[in-house]
């Protein structure tokens, strides 16, 4: 930020109104055509503004017209997009993609068809009075090149002015002006359409529910017949009804995926939470910034392929960001730098990590590679892997993002980590972040995994330094889940036969995934 920047900052942090969104230089447009305004001002009972800042200084304006100016640089004079001209292109942009949605428009009436709110821009010189400016730009063009309205002035903005004064000078800014009170989803349908990063793919609710801490799951009800779990499925809507708010993170993801500043972060977060939003998100905000690629880490090849595929859509290539699962990093670190890995018919995987903790610590392999290191489902790392990964950071930099949550430990028979953070040097202490509200599941799903599980997670929490949380839900309903218990395993499939059969009759399009334990691992067939 600069110190212009800083101080509108400053200014709106402490003047708007409590309802008030402010945006900082976020990307606008897709991969091909990017933007960005220096600060998006959204006020549910104002409108939509446009604000860029320039911290210019008197000297360096060489010539002023519509359109454009030339403006002395340190490699000579350049020619830049009018200021106004430049905000007035964002907000006519931004306009015509809000337009597309019917919710943002007026259904009667004169403004039928045309947005619900008003929408403006403009533009402030933090370091130029407006009598300097006068003094460069003759009288009678001034206001023509530099509406009074819309351009504002070093002592126009001072640093101590009351939240009226501001709302004044802001709302001047709209050519057009009219009441309006955006509602919640209105807000989050704008969102959706200018911050494509903050979108999900699935609807889910968004008035939290926290779950109680009865243990007598009985207290459900619990089918008991066949085949009636099958007709009940087999005849409830495909998709439960869900608020269609959730289109997009909250504000609180929103503003971790962007905010979450430098050095090491800890997400610990509710399965459903949002953290692989989060992830995506940020490697879109660090992209911007960063000239090393960013390097993101899981356990699973599968999630690897998916968060591959999900960064992609975000129109980031693999020269920004690379996305590996942790053994297939090893093994093509050992590759790209020739490091020799020992063959062995056990555990043939574990040789590739060994071979480049080693290779590390002997200087083979450089440290600091990455601009950041991002870690999804870090529950599933070993400490010697998260260890490794903390000496991959750019040093100068020194962000580092790991998102956890110990109730989903899949492939480690514990359900918390049995290190601390600070012992594989990861220094995130007083900057971890906690999201209790699951978006993915129902009520129902949630409250019986909850019962569970909770026992057995507090019993093992003691180990860990990441608090257990417990989870909300989002608010979407549906069937009660059901348990049947079996004398043999004929008996099980049999039933489940019957099951199956129950709902392809009724030729529901139902996905379905039938899971098994093998070996202490759940397994899809």
């Amino acid at each position: 930020m600069t110190r212009g920047e800083k101080k509108l900052a400053a200014l709106l942090s402490t003047t708007l109104t409590e309802d008030g969104l402010v945006w900082y230089e976020v990307v606008q447009g897709n991969k091909y055509n990017k933007r960005y305004p220096d600060f998006i001002i959204l006020q549910p009972k104002q409108g939509l503004l446009f604000v860029e800042v320039k911290d210019w200084k008197l000297d360096i304006i060489k010539s002023l017209d519509m359109a454009s100016c030339e403006i002395l640089t340190k490699s000579g004079i350049k020619r830049q997009i009018h200021p106004l001209e430049q905000a007035r292109q964002v907000a006519n942009r931004s306009a015509q993609w809000l337009q597309e949605n019917p919710k943002l428009l007026h259904k009667e009436g004169a403004w039928q068809g045309r947005l619900l709110f008003p929408y403006g821009y403009g533009v402030w010189f933090s370091n130029i009075t407006r009598a300097q400016m006068a003094s460069i730009i003759p009288q009678e063009v001034f206001e023509r090149l530099l509406p009074s309205h819309q351009v504002l002035f070093k002592d126009d903005l001072p640093t101590e002015m009351t939240a009226a004064t501001l709302q004044q000078r802001l709302q001047a800014m709209f050519d057009i002006r009219f009441p309006c009170q955006l509602e919640r989803e209105q807000i989050d349908a704008i969102r959706w359409h200018l911050f494509p990063e903050v979108r999900i793919g699935a609807d889910g609710g968004q008035t939290a529910i926290t779950f109680t801490d009865s243990l007598d799951i009985s207290s459900k009800p619990v089918v008991d017949q066949s085949l009636q779990v099958a007709e009940q499925a087999a005849d409830y809507p495909i998709k439960p009804t869900l608020p269609e708010v959730m289109r997009v993170m909250d504000y609180e993801q929103e503003q971790l995926a962007r905010g979450l500043g430098e050095g090491h972060r800890v997400i610990h977060g509710v399965a459903g939470s949002g953290k692989t939003l989060i992830l995506g998100a940020r490697c879109l905000h660090l992209a911007q910034a960063l000239t090393k690629p960013i390097l993101v880490l899981c356990y699973n090849i599968t999630l690897a392929a998916k968060l591959r595929s999900f960064i992609a859509d975000k129109g980031l290539t693999e020269d920004k960001v690379q996305v590996q699962h942790f053994h297939g990093w090893c093994s093509e670190q050992c590759k790209a730098f020739n490091i020799k890995v020992p063959y062995r018919k056990e555990n043939y995987f574990d040789a590739f990590v060994e071979a480049v903790i080693k290779a590390l610590e002997e200087g083979q392999i450089p440290r600091g590679q990455y601009g950041a290191v991002l870690i999804d489902e870090g529950h599933d790392f070993e400490p010697e892997w998260l260890r490794l990964t903390t000496q991959l950071v750019d040093p100068a930099v020194n962000s580092l993002l790991l998102l956890y949550d110990d109730a989903q430990s899949i492939y480690k028979k514990r359900s918390a980590l049995e290190f601390s953070l600070a012992s594989v040097g990861i220094q995130a202490q007083g900057r971890t972040t906690i999201l209790k509200i699951n978006y993915r599941n129902t009520q129902e799903i949630m409250q019986f995994a909850w019962n569970l599980t909770k026992a057995n997670l507090k019993k093992n929490n003691d180990k860990s330094d990441i608090p257990q949380i417990a989870p909300q839900s989002a608010g979407g309903s549906g069937l009660q889940p059901v348990v049947r218990q079996f004398a043999n395993m004929e008996e099980e499939i049999t039933w489940l036969v019957r099951c199956l059969g129950t709902i392809i009759l009724k030729s529901v399009d139902y996905k379905i995934s039938i899971n098994i334990k093998i070996n202490g691992l759940l397994v899809v067939i």
